[in-house]
């Protein structure tokens, strides 16, 4: 617990996805507490059951050996698959509702270049650098593709993470909670591992979106 104090601490202040600022993050939020719950559940029944097997007394009868096959059948096979499809059927389901774009009233075009972000708005007719601007609480399109390489677009409080390939548009649906700024990690494939592209999002008032 100390350790995992010290390195969360040492987070403080990074956008987070256990944070969340929209629907979807708030989507996958849930999911990671109920993943990390249920491998927590596991890793302390196996660990009590290492501790069982360790310090009990060793019996040799036939009925015990096959009490040990049956248990080891059951508790290493069927016990752990059902953990995992039962797992895997939750996180296909999250996964098709992260993919199902929203009725929105506003389209954002993001492209990705080395090294940085072209964000268009079609319907207001201009574009910006680097910077993104959605109106607080109004559902979003997000129309992502890259021109170049291959670029990974991460708002960790918003949305999962995304990589864009160059010519295979991605359509993601977007809806703002609150006010909060927010900073989009953008890191960039394209051969230099220590170079970071940031962006920023700042979520605006209906209002003060319209008029600028």
């Amino acid at each position: 617990m100390l350790v995992a104090g010290v390195l969360v601490a040492g987070c403080a202040g990074a956008p987070s996805p256990l944070a969340p600022r929209g629907s979807a993050a708030d989507t996958l939020a849930t999911m990671w507490w109920t993943l990390f719950t249920v491998a927590t559940v596991v890793f302390v029944i196996v660990l009590g059951l290492i501790g069982y097997a360790l310090f009990r007394r060793r019996r040799q009868s036939g009925s015990s050996i096959g009490n040990g096959r049956r248990f080891v059948t059951i508790g290493g096979g069927l016990i752990p698959a059902l953990i995992l499809v039962g797992v895997m059927i939750y996180t296909v389901g999250v996964q098709n509702v992260l993919s199902m774009p929203s009725n929105a009233a506003l389209t954002i075009e993001i492209v990705g270049h080395q090294w940085w972000w072209e964000v268009k708005y079609p319907d207001q007719n201009f574009t910006t650098a680097n910077e993104i601007h959605i109106p607080v609480g109004q559902p979003v399109i997000f129309k992502l593709t890259s021109a170049d390489v291959i670029h990974s677009f991460w708002a960790p409080q918003l949305q999962a993470k995304m990589d864009l390939l160059r010519g295979r548009p991605i359509r993601r649906g977007l809806r703002p909670i609150n006010q909060a700024f927010t900073e989009l990690n953008a890191p960039n494939s394209a051969g230099c591992n220590t170079h970071t592209c940031n962006c920023c999002s700042s979520p605006n008032p209906k209002h003060k979106f319209r008029h600028g």
